[in-house]
């Protein structure tokens, strides 16, 4: 760059010549310079291809399933299948018509009532920023009048409104990456947590079943006890070590046994219960219960001294009288 003053080459960094110690060197501006494409277009017009990557393998994806019927939806993915990388050219070469399909699928973006409505908001306020529209006019660097060409030397320094939106844009691409991966995580996250509760609790259901069972075997019936803790004192450490007393959600089993035989010597019958993640008891009565599924896990798991009463629908299409059960039918003590 040469000084205006003197016509000396200076650093294009330096603000005063070093010859003639004139004052702010006004830089040169060629052309080129003038039309050139920021990088945020650059960026958004890479975020379109990559969107028509992930549209193509979505729509390959649905052509390959079983009973594939072509429709609306399946004729929208097509339509941006091309359009994405055809308004990707569009912005890489500054064409007026690349940035308008930009606008127009940025509006669409904005009914997605989600990141991508804050993702698409930024981007409309990008397109209609005075230099990406002066950018976006189609018009040669000679054929620019001095208004438009005012606005682009401005530009090319960098104001704080382009240094913003440069910003924005990419950090709300970021979060919308962030806030799509977390939306379809957390649910897998926590519906993974609730399974693997329910799989404790069906568990520890069991393991006190077995202690019950084997304590029958030897006194004729079922212990009687208010609490876990006082079933506990009665069935430990002879039957079991130790008796677990709450379920996957650190709640305390419910535990009733009641005599139906006459000629007993004392209970015949149990229920063992767990609340479920709501932790709300669906019976007042635990003998109450009717045999069923549980269909989330909000709902109450039983166990009773036959089998299951109410278990995972999982499971229930598989469940055989347990090996409890059977050992005790025929008078075997069932190993802990």
């Amino acid at each position: 760059m040469k000084c205006a003053k003197c016509g000396s080459e200076i650093h294009p960094e330096v603000s005063e010549c070093p010859h003639c110690a004139s004052g702010a060197v006004p830089p040169v501006i060629t052309p080129g310079d003038l039309m050139r494409r920021p990088g945020t277009v650059t960026f958004i017009a890479i975020l379109l291809i990559f969107a028509a990557v992930g549209t193509v393998a979505s729509f390959l994806l649905s052509v390959s399933q079983p009973g594939f019927v072509f429709g609306w939806l399946q004729a929208a993915w097509l339509l941006l299948c091309a359009a994405y990388p055809l308004c990707a050219w569009g912005l890489l070469h500054l064409r007026p018509w690349g940035r308008w399909m930009q606008i127009c699928i940025s509006i669409a973006g904005l009914f997605s009532f989600s990141i991508a409505t804050v993702f698409s908001i930024l981007i409309l306020i990008y397109l209609f920023l005075p230099r990406v529209r002066v950018l976006f006019s189609g018009k040669a660097p000679e054929d620019l009048t001095d208004a438009e060409r005012a606005i682009l030397e401005r530009g090319g320094r960098r104001r704080a409104p382009d240094r913003i939106m440069a910003w924005l844009i990419p950090i709300g691409f970021f979060l919308l990456v962030v806030g799509s991966t977390l939306v379809v995580a957390l649910p897998n996250l926590f519906s993974a947590m609730d399974r693997g509760r329910q799989m404790r609790s069906m568990a520890n259901l069991k393991t006190v079943q077995v202690a019950l069972l084997n304590f029958k075997n030897d006194h004729g019936s079922y212990p009687e006890a208010a609490t876990l803790s006082e079933l506990a004192a009665r069935l430990a450490p002879q039957y079991i070590s130790k008796l677990p007393t709450t379920d996957g959600w650190n709640r305390e089993l419910r535990y009733s046994a009641w005599k139906e035989d006459s000629a007993a010597p004392g209970p015949d019958r149990f229920v063992l219960a767990s609340f479920g993640r709501d932790g709300k008891w669906e019976q007042d009565r635990p003998r109450a219960y009717q045999p069923g599924v549980v269909k989330g896990y909000d709902e109450d798991l039983v166990l009773g001294n036959e089998g299951w009463i109410r278990q995972p629908e999982r499971f229930s299409q598989n469940a055989n009288p347990t090996k409890a059960s059977r050992s005790v039918s025929r008078g075997e003590k069932v190993e802990k």
